[in-house]
């Protein structure tokens, strides 16, 4: 049976000037460390701090289900246990929980950039609180394409995208009708463990009124993770979103982002 690896064809690694991203988000989960709830990260923020420093806290996820008055009469914090580092323009930010490590960047330029940033992440994380092994990681990638940017306002999308994405755009009549459109596929790769969740759809964002398009691939793996297996991993998710990535679009879009060799 073929795997998820065999989804999508290969294709020569691209950068594009008109670079679609809008996130890339870098996650890597672990069983429950109480030494980051109990006290601030102060040495995991030096680590960081150069590159992030604005710092932000936040209920962590099992807090924000509490009314506050209840974790008051508990004596539980309030302030929360999440903490986000940020750099000034609020562009690349490392959230840490006592379960989840991630990294995000709203200007993505290349991988060895944003894995620069992850790289030191995980480095503060291991040494600080080592984490046995990780029990999810994932790698996702947020696109979001605008026709007008790309002086493309006129073409219809079954111009734009590959025939698997396409679905009822592909017919004329329902064109330009759509105005919203959303499609969920989950894959689990049983041999591996790998797995994918892959949104796309038309959609009208806060930002425009015009129609957009959204490609969204999530690449994971679940189950015992060794420290070690980190780096390898996320490097052959990046490569297998670049190849799905050039795989949901056509050659007249693939032309109008821009592509150039990294």
């Amino acid at each position: 049976m073929p795997g998820i690896d065999n989804l999508f064809p290969d294709a020569p690694r691209t950068v594009y000037e008109r670079n679609p991203l809008r996130e890339v988000i870098c996650q890597v989960r672990y069983p429950t460390i109480l030494k980051i709830e109990a006290q601030p990260p102060a040495d995991f923020q030096e680590r960081l701090r150069d590159r992030l420093p604005i710092l932000e806290r936040s209920a962590s996820r099992a807090a924000q289900q509490i009314p506050q008055e209840l974790l008051q009469a508990i004596g539980a914090p309030t302030a929360g246990t999440g903490y986000t580092f940020r750099d000034e323009d609020n562009v690349v930010s490392v959230t840490l929980l006592a379960d989840a490590l991630t990294i995000s960047t709203k200007a993505y330029a290349r991988w060895e950039v944003f894995w620069d940033t992850c790289e030191a992440a995980f480095a503060a994380l291991s040494e600080l609180y080592r984490p046995v092994f990780y029990n999810r990681i994932g790698l996702r990638y947020r696109n979001v394409i605008t026709r007008s940017s790309l002086g493309l306002d006129e073409i219809a999308w079954s111009e734009l995208l590959s025939e698997p994405v396409v679905s009822e755009l592909v017919s004329s009549d329902w064109e330009g009708l759509v105005d919203e459109a959303q499609h969920q596929v989950r894959c689990l790769d049983h041999e591996t463990g790998d797995g994918l969740f892959f949104q796309h759809g038309i959609v009208e964002t806060d930002d425009s009124d015009e129609t957009q398009y959204i490609i969204d691939f999530d690449f994971y793996r679940g189950g015992r993770i060794e420290a070690c297996e980190v780096h390898n991993l996320f490097a052959i998710y990046n490569r297998r979103i670049g190849r799905a990535f050039r795989w949901a679009i056509r050659d007249r879009l693939h032309d109008a982002l821009g592509p150039r060799a990294p």
